[in-house]
């Protein structure tokens, strides 16, 4: 005679989100992200999550699957010590920053199992006009079941922990770019004036904001022939204050623009000029030089 023993576990449901909201993002302007809701251990019944954000964000909205998701907008935050709203999916107290907001986001499924299709969520926010360029300003969600561990809810909701990243306002961006070819190694141009290249200095103002007294400066190095002339297209009051010679590689280009304001168009300012590399390379053999070429942009923005 003989028998067989099975021992198993089942392990608590635990809901979890991601939060790709992004580090900085334009003053007065929308931003959007995704958040991932997964779960471990055995199924969780009624998912959603509960978004805080402070004052100086504003809710624009949320979707999945492509639609709206069901969205609950639960108010303002009062002020400390009385700083909570109730969640009537939970029916329990959230406790959030004065000012600040609460929102609901739920999920369009029963219940999450581990392993299962993905559940991206795209909330969208947006910085105020308001808000210090600077500070960063969190954003929390809390991936809760609102039924827990039920489909019936018998046992009262289950919740996560928060997730918070927070997203700093900015009013401006710079990036430089040359128009040379660009392959795994890079940007490659072979040197000589006969190979001329394009390189362009691009700033992006958040939306409406205005920035003075703008300051381009490009440090071309030393065998980098500049070939000119430069271009400016928009902001107020540009032009060149230092140029580098047409005759001798290196040198320094200047502009200065009086101010310059924000649209959406991503390139509110855009200063450009052609050089090229001179002979540096060794004719006799096969090989290449890697040169950086380093530019700033000083702004005043109050």
């Amino acid at each position: 005679m003989f028998g067989m023993l099975y021992s198993f576990q089942t392990y608590a449901q635990v809901p979890a989100n991601s939060n790709g909201t992004p580090a900085e993002s334009f003053l007065g302007e929308q931003f959007c992200f995704d958040t991932q809701f997964t779960n471990s251990g055995n199924p969780g019944f009624g998912p959603y999550m509960q978004l805080v954000i402070p004052a100086g964000l504003n809710f624009d909205g949320a979707t999945i699957f492509g639609s709206s998701a069901i969205i609950d907008e639960l108010g303002v935050f009062p002020a400390e010590p009385g700083n909570q709203i109730l969640d009537p999916l939970s029916g329990l107290p959230v406790t959030g920053p004065a000012g600040g907001s609460l929102t609901t986001i739920k999920l369009p499924v029963g219940s999450v199992v581990t392993g299962g299709p993905d559940l991206t969520t795209k909330i969208c926010l947006t910085i105020e006009s308001f808000a210090v360029v600077g500070t960063p300003l969190p954003v929390m969600l809390v991936p809760v079941y609102e039924f827990g561990d039920t489909a019936t809810g018998v046992n009262g909701p289950i919740i996560g922990t928060a997730n918070t990243q927070p997203v700093t306002p900015t009013v401006i961006r710079f990036d430089k770019a040359n128009g040379a070819p660009a392959d795994t190694e890079g940007h490659e141009r072979p040197p000589s004036a006969t190979w001329p290249f394009t390189y362009t200095l691009t700033a992006d103002i958040a939306n409406t904001a205005t920035v003075t007294n703008l300051s381009f400066n490009d440090v071309l190095p030393a065998d980098v022939q500049f070939v000119g002339p430069a271009t400016i297209t928009g902001g107020v009051g540009c032009s060149v204050t230092t140029s580098p010679s047409v005759l001798t590689p290196g040198g320094t280009l200047t502009v200065a623009c009086t101010s310059a304001t924000g649209t959406t168009n991503g390139s509110d300012v855009v200063v450009s000029y052609p050089a090229n590399v001179t002979d540096i390379l060794d004719e006799t053999s096969c090989g290449t030089l890697s040169r950086t070429n380093n530019a700033s942009l000083d702004v005043n923005y109050l």
